[in-house]
């Protein structure tokens, strides 16, 4: 057994790539610490082969006979995956000094995985030992956002430090870069999350002291993490000093319409106390949002602002906005004001305007509607009092109310539009089933995907990517791609279903499942819009069996741009179908 076990250990270092796995296991699984010598030289022989060098040590830690030494020397290694498997296996040595110091020693390291890894590992120590480490292993990597997930791991309690570190860099944030945006926005939506009034209040002090535009880009991406922290927090609304508080609308009434919209998404998350500053923005605000001289941005801003207000009092100015006589964009922005009031008046007051709103301003409060589950009483009320007609709802938002977790919605849904059922659309398949017969043009068809489909769907450089990718359609009937057009609830492919999240704080989230983690869950609408939510705040969660993908896609769609449509999707892999997607 003992000439076995020395020939397993040789195996370590064999050419086959099964006896490198395999060999291991067995060692492990007999625990036979006889080969511990053996293993030992094995892992320290210079000459010997990386992979059985690294076989060696992963298995003297499985035998519990790793010695610190030996992990040193794999930190030293000339090899890049020695070093790299030697940072994991010092994790079970962080209480050793010398283990600490030479972990620190390798931000430098010219590797880039060795240098992932070791974001990783440092996330284990205590902020005051490697932050320093950290932040260069972040300044190297600040446009790779798999970087800033590592070296964010464990920032919770330096998030602050984070911020001001990166912010108070000149030469870091004179020049605007897609990577340095992303990480300051996962920086600021980990202080957002801890809803502490005073890193909060510490981050808005430092927006709102950089005056010059070349300052916008990074000011913007703080308050948009922010709010995508606070939104969350456990605490539906947070309470701000007022000295935030006067910080946060110097922001939101800034000069600068970009800094204006993340100050006000931020500003949406803030329970506001009554105060002269408060009050001075609203008093401003109704002007500029009933002037209609004013730019359209600088209304739809003004009525945003006014629907912060913690007396209500600015509600009859914003209702009297829900007007077809106004924009469409100020009448969008009029809803989300009214249906963002904790005033039981304003879902009655959208809904019995519906009529006289235009399809993105009902899809707008359709939006509020579903994301505040107390408020689909009154949808369903207006459905049934005929002011809100039934097919404005998708078949998404129609399973989200058949199967809402609370039997008085359901029961009321169901009476209202009719059991769940499946959804199939004869007629209009018969009407559109010539165009799969037809030759349609390429290029006319990529400008209709673009208009049509690429809300939601990516060829090359048209579109966004939320539903399926598409290159494998070319492999499909025309038939079949209409019937998927025509109806998307025929087939949803795995994985790309619609999902209801009902969150602690009562918001109703839906989208398709993107991402997920040990912590968090992230679901991704039309558009690209994505929206994370921690695992801890989740209350339900559950498919609606339908796709995201809306019916009635043809409307204003004639049947040669159908036909159209479908010789580009067919025809995508040809020269002429790639030409303008890259």
């Amino acid at each position: 057994a003992v000439v076995e076990r020395q020939d397993l250990v040789r195996k370590l270092s064999d050419p086959n790539l099964w006896w490198r796995l395999k060999a291991p296991q067995l060692l492990v699984e007999s625990q036979d610490r006889s080969v511990v010598t053996s293993l030992s030289d094995l892992a320290k022989d210079e000459t010997a082969s990386a992979s059985g060098r690294l076989h060696a040590l992963w298995t003297l830690e499985g035998l519990g006979a790793l010695d610190v030494e030996l992990v040193l020397q794999s930190l030293e290694a000339k090899d890049a995956a020695l070093r790299e498997h030697g940072i994991r296996l010092a994790e079970r040595s962080l209480e050793n000094s010398r283990v600490r110091e030479k972990l620190l020693q390798l931000a430098v390291d010219q590797d880039p995985r060795v240098q992932f890894q070791l974001a990783c590992t440092l996330s284990l120590l205590p902020k005051e030992q490697s932050f320093r480490s950290l932040q260069q292993i972040a300044l190297q990597h600040i446009e790779d956002p798999w970087f800033h997930i590592a070296v964010l791991t464990g920032a919770s309690e330096s998030a602050l430090d984070w911020f001001h570190a990166l912010t108070a860099r000149k030469v870091l944030v004179e020049d605007a870069s897609k990577g340095k945006a992303l990480f300051l926005r996962r920086i600021a939506a980990i202080l957002g999350s801890r809803q502490k009034d005073s890193e909060i209040a510490s981050v808005l002090a430092r927006a709102a002291e950089a005056k010059s535009e070349r300052d916008t880009w990074w000011q913007t991406a703080s308050l948009y993490g922010l709010a995508e922290g606070l939104k969350r927090g456990a605490d539906r609304r947070v309470k701000l000093s007022l000295n935030a508080q006067n910080h946060l609308m110097d922001l939101a009434e800034a000069r600068f319409p970009q800094l204006r919209k993340a100050a006000l998404r931020a500003a949406a998350q803030v329970e506001w106390a009554p105060s002269p500053r408060l009050r001075d923005a609203m008093q401003r605000s109704e002007v500029i949002a009933q002037r209609a001289e004013e730019k359209i941005q600088d209304r739809e801003d003004s009525v945003s602002l006014l629907a912060l207000g913690p007396s209500g009092a600015t509600f009859p100015i914003v209702e009297k906005l829900l007007s077809p006589q106004e924009p469409e964009q100020i009448q969008i922005a009029a809803v989300h004001a009214l249906l963002g009031f904790q005033d039981a008046r304003a879902g009655k007051v959208v809904v019995d305007r519906w009529k006289g709103c235009t399809a993105r301003v009902r899809e707008a409060a359709l939006e509020d509607f579903f994301s505040e589950p107390a408020r689909l009483a009154t949808l369903l009320d207006g459905i049934a009092e005929g002011k809100v007609e039934p097919w404005s709802l998708s078949p998404a938002r129609k399973a989200q109310l058949l199967r809402d977790p609370r039997e008085e919605i359901r029961k009321r849904a169901e009476s209202i539009l009719g059991p769940p059922s499946a959804l199939a659309r004869p007629k209009a398949l018969d009407d559109y089933r010539p165009a799969a017969k037809m030759d349609g043009d390429v290029s006319r068809g990529r400008e209709i995907f673009a208009k049509v489909c690429a809300k939601c769907h990516q060829i090359g450089d048209i579109g966004v990517e939320v539903g399926p990718d598409l290159a494998s359609v070319t492999n499909r009937t025309k038939e079949d791609l209409l019937l998927q057009i025509l109806d998307p609830n025929a087939y949803i492919v795995p994985g790309y279903e619609e999902y209801a999240v009902e969150t602690t704080d009562g918001r109703m989230v839906t989208g398709v499942m993107a991402k997920e983690s040990a912590t968090t869950i992230t679901l991704r609408r039309a558009g690209g819009e994505e929206e994370i939510i921690l695992r801890n705040n989740i209350t339900s969660l559950r498919s609606l069996s339908v796709s995201q993908m809306p019916e009635e896609l043809e409307k204003g769609m004639s049947l040669r741009d159908m036909a159209d449509l479908l010789q580009f999707l067919k025809s995508f892999g040809s020269s002429t179908a790639r030409a303008g997607t890259r």
